[in-house]
């Protein structure tokens, strides 16, 4: 039996090697003629083989999925538009107030501490400057912690019966040196007193519930000491305070100054301290200086008049007129420019 001619073997889609693409009239070595199944009329117009028709569908899906979620996002961006600007001014905003906190921000922040009065005027050691009728003096704090250099601060005491005052001098931190020269004011007995501020002209009242209940007073047999142009007999001392905490201290009295204390360290306290009195004078000074100043305003915290105080410097910075390079050239030839 003869083969039937060309035109009458059967149609496949299948090449008999490999995957091909090629049109009709195009045949790949090796290829049976490929006809479309789905033919439009075309003569140009072929059918994908099987791993692209699957690669087309799964793009086909993916693209329908992106564009439904396209639509979705949207339709939720119209929905929650003034939502969504709030939220992003409010990030802006946040991220330029840290931007700028970060730089200048850290003055202002330091600068609201509030001012705390030293551990010997308002703490246990304060009831051991009370024996004297009256003096004043020079005072250097030496505060030593665990790990780094120690904390020195140094003033002027005033000292009436139980009445303390205490001027600051050389303040080396940059929230005391913007907030000006500070004054404490304090009364042993009644457990209140003052913060002065000389730049603000105000005060603030400042309260301690701490009190010191029981002294113990033990001799040390150790031989007298010259401080500060004195001789002076050590002893241990006891303090109880109201909440039951017991605090040993060395103190150092000068007989010749009515028992006064020139110097007096911490036994073992984690924050020891040594305190030290000199330029002594036995002479009382006048009640009104331990009472705020005429004129002064009263704030009802010491937070409060600092926050005043920084409010103040601030608006003074804003009204305070800049100058370029350009100003400084003109000012040294004896000309300005109006301020910007």
């Amino acid at each position: 039996m003869n083969p039937p001619p060309p035109e009458h073997w059967p149609v496949t889609s299948v090449p008999l090697r490999g995957c091909t693409n090629d049109p009709p009239g195009r045949r790949s070595r090796g290829a049976v003629p490929f006809t479309p199944r789905n033919a439009c009329g075309s003569p140009s117009h072929w059918r994908p083989c099987l791993p692209q028709r699957r690669f087309l569908d799964v793009r086909g899906a993916l693209e329908t999925i992106m564009f439904l979620l396209v639509m979705k996002m949207r339709e939720w961006i119209k929905r929650h538009a003034s939502w969504l600007s709030v939220s992003l001014l409010g990030s802006l905003l946040l991220a330029s107030g840290c931007f700028f906190s970060g730089r200048k921000g850290s003055d202002s922040s330091s600068a609201l501490i509030a001012p705390r009065p030293p551990e010997f005027l308002n703490g246990p050691v304060a009831v051991l400057l009370t024996n004297a009728s009256g003096f004043s003096g020079h005072v250097t704090l030496e505060t030593r912690w665990s790990s780094g250099p120690p904390d020195v601060a140094s003033g002027d005491l005033l000292a009436r019966g139980t009445q303390l005052l205490f001027a600051g001098q050389n303040a080396k931190s940059k929230a005391a040196r913007s907030r000006g020269e500070e004054m404490f004011s304090w009364d042993v007995a009644a457990g209140r007193g003052y913060v002065f501020n000389e730049a603000l002209q105000g005060y603030a009242p400042i309260t301690s519930s701490l009190a010191v209940t029981n002294i113990a007073v033990q001799p040390v047999s150790a031989p007298p000491e010259n401080i500060a142009g004195h001789r002076c007999q050590p002893e241990q001392v006891t303090l109880v305070s109201n909440d039951g905490v017991k605090a040993a201290f060395e103190v150092w009295r000068a007989p010749d100054l009515n028992g006064l204390p020139l110097r007096i360290t911490s036994a073992g306290n984690p924050g020891s301290f040594t305190f030290n009195l000199s330029s002594v004078r036995l002479e009382a000074p006048a009640a009104k200086i331990f009472a705020p100043p005429d004129g002064f305003t009263m704030y009802d915290s010491a937070e409060s008049m600092v926050a005043e105080l920084v409010t103040r410097q601030h608006n003074l910075k804003r009204n305070t007129p800049t100058f370029t390079e350009d100003d400084d050239i003109l000012k040294s030839q004896g000309q300005m420019k109006a301020p910007r």
